[in-house]
């Protein structure tokens, strides 16, 4: 305690220096009122200490310790607030002082500044909190048009889930345990979480009474709640449909009409009254989906449905969900793909399959990579030492041999020679590729659309690749043209048809500089829209 205290006084007083002396840390912004660069240059020109990016029109800024949102002009739409978040679902949370509200995108307190924590919306709704005392106070749910949804007298609320949502009453009074949880020292209970809890509807109604200990969201009508120590579900009457008999990690939430329960290290399933569906038997499984689960029993998996019915035998070692049915399996150390029938797609020879991309699934065996389509047929040889973890990508996939890389279309043919150090994935078009700690360019071709010059490359947004030469971002268009000249200290991707850009505007001493931010329009032709 002692050390923490001397650390905060040495920080405060290292702060007041560097306030006094004018000193910034490395990468610590200053508030100026004067461009750095040329005005032409920037669409709107680097004043701010930061920034967000431009999302629908707008983008958060801060200038001389206030926080506002600007529009692409540079012109203020709304106040200056000393806190602001992002906008979310149309709204953004503000502070002028020590309460929140928020303002819509024209900048208009739709919900006044009342409140002393709130969260940003979500599906509609947004969490506040009143205090009370101190750090105690109430929480409740609001709407867009700021109606109490969930009443501002809770100690905790969650958001809706299932059309229910729940809520808290702290209290630090233990409980005590009826005698039938007591009948079984040698059984470990969850303790009590120091709330109660029950769930309103979505008119705000409490409608299951705050009696538990701790609780789940809703997930088909039903959620999983703890009392006494020992979970089991209720229903959105709040009946209870199961004896609370389980521990945290006996029960899994529903899905497809059937819940996981264990007892004595066995699972099965109930239904939702609660009675056995599915026999405790199986030693792991995991949620239902499609109708069908994975289970394991003896060390061996395998996959059953919602009947207990055995899709797929329970024989393998391994087991993982592809996509489209598909599953690829381990079987005696060998990997392949079975369908929901336990049909071998691809033939379970191999030391290491992956998932399908553009129809194609990359295989290893012996130390050598090649490609396989849907049918099993290995479509490009097992040659490779390598290949690019996405698999194919706008049909070129990255292959590398003697530490070397290129890349191949869906034929195997190869697109560039096997010379680079590596290679990214082909996005519109381009693929990024490195050699001597260069970056550059090419097309489906192979041919070179930059030479290998840049320091770094990133994935190209609204039509334009920022790029770093000479510890300087600027961007190029998809010919490699450049068409905002590398000159900034940073660049940030293209949204909204504007990228905020750093720049120093002076060198304050010892390595350290003073950044500005500004934002930089997009030169290209707006994409016609659809």
């Amino acid at each position: 305690m002692k050390t923490a205290v001397l650390m905060r006084m040495y920080v405060f007083v290292l702060l007041v220096f560097l306030m006094m002396t004018g000193a910034h840390l490395p990468g610590m912004a200053a508030e100026t009122t004067s461009p750095p660069v040329p005005a032409d240059e920037l669409a709107i020109p680097a004043r701010y200490v930061m920034v967000d990016s431009f999302s629908n029109g707008l983008a958060k800024v801060l200038l001389n310790g206030r926080w506002g949102f600007i529009d692409k002009t540079g012109k203020y739409v709304t106040a200056q607030y000393q806190e602001a978040h992002p906008f979310c679902e149309g709204l953004a949370v503000v502070s002028s002082s020590k309460k929140y509200g928020f303002i819509d995108s024209t900048g208009k307190e739709v919900i006044p500044q009342k409140y002393d924590e709130v969260d940003d919306f979500s599906n509609g709704l947004a969490k506040v909190w009143v205090r009370k005392w101190w750090v105690f106070g109430k929480y409740g749910l609001i709407n867009k048009a700021g109606e109490i949804i969930v009443p501002v007298k809770y100690d905790d609320v969650w958001h809706f889930s299932d059309g229910m949502a729940a809520v808290g009453r702290f209290e630090a009074v233990p409980v005590k345990l009826p005698l039938e949880f007591t009948l079984y020292p040698h059984e470990d209970l969850d303790a009590p979480s120091g709330y109660k809890w029950g769930y309103v509807d979505n008119t705000g109604r409490r409608v299951i009474p705050q009696i538990y200990d701790r609780v789940r969201d809703f997930k088909e009508g039903m959620a999983a709640v703890q009392r006494y120590g020992r979970w089991g579900f209720i229903n959105k009457s709040g009946k209870e449909v199961t004896r609370f008999r389980y521990k945290n990690d006996e029960i899994k939430d529903f899905s497809d009409g059937l819940a996981w329960v264990s007892r004595k290290q066995k699972w099965g399933c109930i239904d939702e009254d609660g009675k056995m569906a599915i026999p405790l038997m199986y030693d792991w499984a995991e949620p239902f989906h499609d109708r069908l689960a994975n289970v394991k029993i003896n060390g061996k998996w395998g996959i059953i449905d919602t009947t207990g019915r055995e899709v797929i035998p329970m024989k393998y070692d391994e087991l993982a969900t592809v996509s489209d049915g598909l599953t690829r399996v381990k079987f005696n150390g060998r990997w392949g793909v079975i369908d929901n029938t336990g049909k071998e797609i691809i033939p379970i020879r191999y030391d290491e399959v992956w998932s399908f991309s553009e129809g194609l699934a990359g295989v290893r065996l012996n130390n050598k990579w090649g490609f396989v389509d849907i049918t099993g047929t290995e479509v490009i040889p097992l040659k490779y030492d390598n290949i690019a973890r996405e698999g194919f990508s706008e049909g070129i996939a990255g292959v590398q041999i003697n530490n070397k890389w290129g890349y191949i279309d869906v034929t195997g043919k190869e697109v560039t020679p096997l010379k680079y150090d590596s290679v990214l994935q082909f996005t519109n078009g381009l693929g990024r590729v490195e050699l001597n700690g260069k970056f550059g360019i090419i097309d489906k071709t192979g041919t070179a659309v930059t030479p290998l010059k840049y320091d770094a490359i990133r994935r190209p947004t609204e039509g334009l690749i920022p790029v770093c030469i000479d510890k300087r971002w600027g961007a190029i268009d998809k010919t490699g043209r450049e068409v905002i000249t590398p000159k900034y200290e940073e660049i940030r991707d293209f949204s909204d048809g504007m990228a905020a850009v750093c720049v120093i505007v002076r060198i304050v001493g010892n390595g350290y500089v003073a950044v500005n931010w500004g934002f930089i329009a997009n030169p290209l032709p707006a994409p016609n829209p659809q």
